[in-house]
């Protein structure tokens, strides 16, 4: 990881932590993550780990999605995003998605809601996602916008952010498919761009 770039990146997010769950577009997202994460067959019971979980704004609806038995573990580079995380998940470390810091086949299900773009390698975020995930544990990849609409947000973004592209489902399923990540939902549309990959193991 380009440890320049990504230090710009985490102050940015940083310094978006303040007001980051104030804002519309929060508000429009959490309540489309509510609708969306009942609907991807997350059994109870399971182990999620939350990739980029930011101020948390997924935790609520993945925790109603594996019940009171499942396991939910929240990730992020941002110090300030995690302070707010634990409000809603205790459970929240600082890591980072190049280099999972969990044990191998720890997870049922990688669920990345609006990181994907930020990564400055996502061949080796694949290549750890297969590492921590069960034989048929599946890789999430979602956004609340369809890739156009995300990538030229980030165009008129800060300049940390500008150059952070979401890859479209094809290029996503070439590098799935060498980490053993094989696509089997693919859907994007104005207010949606998801990727679902299962790992063979």
């Amino acid at each position: 990881m380009n440890l320049s770039t990504g230090q710009e990146r985490r102050r940015f997010f940083d310094d978006q932590s303040a007001d980051w769950d104030q804002r519309e577009a929060y508000a429009r997202d959490r309540d489309r993550l509510t609708r969306i994460i009942p609907t991807l067959g997350m059994a109870e019971g399971t182990k999620v780990l939350d990739v980029g979980t930011g101020t948390g704004i997924a935790a609520r609806a993945l925790r109603m999605a594996v019940g009171p038995t499942g396991v939910l573990v929240g990730l992020d580079l941002s110090m300030a995003m995690i302070r707010k995380a634990k409000e809603v998940n205790p459970c929240v470390v600082r890591g980072d998605c190049h280099a999972l810091p969990f044990l191998n086949q720890a997870f049922d299900y990688v669920f990345a809601c609006a990181v994907v773009p930020h990564l400055d390698n996502i061949s080796r975020f694949f290549k750890q996602s297969a590492r921590v995930l069960a034989p048929n544990g599946q890789l999430i990849i979602l956004h609340c916008l369809s890739r156009e609409m995300i990538n030229d947000i980030h165009r008129k973004a800060s300049p940390a952010v500008e150059k952070d592209t979401l890859p479209a489902g094809d290029s996503l399923a070439l590098i799935g498919k060498q980490y053993g990540i094989i696509q089997y939902r693919f859907e994007e549309r104005d207010n949606l761009f998801l990727w679902v990959g299962n790992y063979a193991g």
